[in-house]
């Protein structure tokens, strides 16, 4: 019963609902009414059993500590002229520097109900039996609970219940005690205990400590008043980890493992220069998982993905075989093919005995990547584009969508017609660049690293960019290295100012690619001021320095050999 408003409701339907003074009624009339005298209350939930009303109230500190609890109110805390009421309770009311739990008070609408039952004087034996009558066990003053419940039940018209008043608030214990230090062996306690408990003008005169610098003969030290700030319990049972497994060894003894183990991988990128990439896995490669069934049919599937298309990233393979978890599709992927460290072909997994610096129809499989900065990583990261995470086309770049699952594209996977077209009529160089290039020129790959940055920021700022953006840089060619860019962006339009800038980028990205890092270009090397290069921060950042918060790609897949 909660409220006093609600007492005759739970009557209602209560065992004792039979009660002569139970008013009679249906479900249709309305609850009675009981007047509660108004006195004042406090609810205290003791963390123990009270079978001694003396030691209960030695263990709640006596009168001082109760009269504050009733004086004051639960939220008085809040008025600075006022105390907030709280509660101390001992568990170990015959210590004195036993550590207190603090009670917290709450807020109650509770009602207090006195209920009488007639005393329990005859004498009763197990039914049906010989034995001997006992003492009603009620005679002692004490009942439990349960047997009180079942004695409302077995007498329904032998009792009286009282509204006695209402409960504003309760203070409960929920709290831990503090670290306790034993003191019984510590001659600073003991002479505090002594003189200064119970104190009197003679004992606290005769209370001494020894000042004097230097080691003393105590061994003990007291400890600090307070040593932990959480009160609060924690859960320490005991719950086995989903991820162990146990198993016997060779010997017969039992084992612990993590069944989700990240296992080291057998089989390392090698480097972009080597003379004979590998032509079949290695020989010790074999696996750690249990489910060996299904990791066979992950790398069947890769297999027959790879007979179609030798290169892929991680995010194609992903992709097409989206039965499988990324984990699974990358273990499988040591057991069909290698990866370059570095290279043109970086981070993309080739088939075995596959090398595609030997031939330029391998071309269109080099790898474009992306670093996005600050405002479009979080914009990336928010999931405001439209192709999600697991889209089985998030691979493919149309101009129009870009995936959040990676930051890498095949050459073969760019459908946007201008970067399309500008790579269909590339010229193809006669020797394969193992460090950079590939098989494009430095103005073709410039120039798509420039046109495909610019339209996933469009696409990450919700505008759509226009063909007349890139005229500027689709009409450059490598000579402005040498000439610079004057004679393109001067007296521009003002609805060119934004393909100047992008020529400027164009050559900037043409003279990395050409001179290295920007801070070893020299004037008479470039032949251009500082003025006409453009910003440092919108070069391409190596991939290998690529922010860990971001969200993981092709790099992190396959290029990285896991510890």
């Amino acid at each position: 019963m909660r409220d006093a408003e609600r007492l005759g409701n739970a009557g209602r339907h209560s065992p004792w609902s039979n009660h002569p003074h139970h008013p009679a009624m249906d479900y249709h009339s309305p609850a009675p009414t009981y007047a509660v005298p108004s006195q004042n209350v406090v609810s205290l939930e003791l963390p123990l059993r009270v079978q001694n009303f003396d030691d209960a109230f030695t263990a709640l500190g006596g009168e001082p500590q109760l009269q504050h609890v009733l004086e004051n109110r639960v939220g008085d805390g809040q008025v600075k002229q006022k105390t907030e009421p709280v509660a101390g309770v001992s568990l170990k009311p015959d210590d004195p520097f036993a550590k207190k739990l603090s009670s917290m008070g709450l807020s109650t609408r509770n009602v207090l109900v006195k209920v009488t039952l007639p005393k329990c004087t005859v004498r009763k034996r197990k039914r049906g039996t010989d034995d001997v009558f006992t003492v009603c066990e009620s005679a002692s003053g004490d009942i439990r609970a349960q047997d009180f419940v079942r004695r409302l039940q077995n007498r329904p018209n032998a009792y009286k219940y009282q509204a006695v008043a209402i409960i504003p608030e309760t203070h409960r214990f929920r709290s831990l005690p503090d670290f306790q230090q034993r003191c019984d062996d510590m001659e600073i306690m003991q002479k505090v205990s002594q003189h200064l408990l119970e104190p009197t003008y003679a004992s606290a005169k005769s209370f001494k400590v020894d000042l004097s610098p230097g080691a003393t003969k105590a061994t003990t030290f007291p400890l600090p008043p307070t040593l932990t700030a959480i009160s609060v319990p924690h859960r320490y049972e005991y719950r086995q980890a989903h991820d162990v497994v146990y198993r016997y060894d060779e010997q017969g003894n039992p084992i612990a493992e993590n069944s989700h183990k990240v296992q080291k991988r057998l089989v390392l990128p090698v480097p972009a220069d080597i003379e004979i990439v590998p032509q079949c896995r290695a020989a010790g490669l074999r696996s750690h998982r249990q489910d060996t069934e299904q990791l066979e049919r992950c790398i069947e599937q890769l297999e027959r993905l790879m007979q179609e298309r030798p290169l892929v990233t991680q995010r194609v393979a992903t992709n097409a075989l989206d039965e499988f978890s990324k984990s699974m599709v990358l273990e499988a992927s040591e057991w069909v093919g290698y990866t370059f460290s570095s290279g043109p072909f970086r981070d993309t997994l080739i088939k075995y005995g596959v090398d595609p610096r030997s031939d330029p129809k391998y071309r269109t499989y080099q790898a474009l990547m992306f670093q996005t900065k600050g405002k479009d990583r979080a914009f990336l990261s928010a999931g405001k584009i439209k192709v999600s995470e697991r889209s089985p086309t998030s691979h493919i770049f149309d101009g129009v969508h870009v995936g959040v699952d990676g930051k890498t594209w095949q050459v073969c996977d760019i459908t946007d017609p201008v970067l399309r077209d500008l790579f269909h009529s590339s010229q193809v160089l006669s020797e394969c660049d193992v460090y950079q290039l590939g098989w494009y020129p430095i103005s073709t790959l410039s120039k798509a690293r420039i046109i495909m940055k610019d339209k996933i920021r469009h696409i990450t700022a919700g505008t759509v960019p226009t063909v007349r953006d890139y005229h500027l840089v689709l009409a450059a060619t490598e000579d402005i290295m040498d000439r610079g860019v004057a004679h393109l962006v001067d007296n521009v339009s003002q609805e060119d100012v934004h393909a100047s800038n992008l020529v400027r980028k164009l050559l900037t990205n043409m003279k990395t690619y050409r001179y290295g890092n920007p801070q070893n270009w020299t004037k008479h090397k470039t032949g251009q001021t500082d003025a006409e290069l453009a910003d440092i921060d919108d070069l391409d950042e190596p991939m290998d320095e690529m922010d860990e918060s971001s969200q993981a790609d092709d790099s992190s897949q396959y290029s990285a050999a896991e510890e």
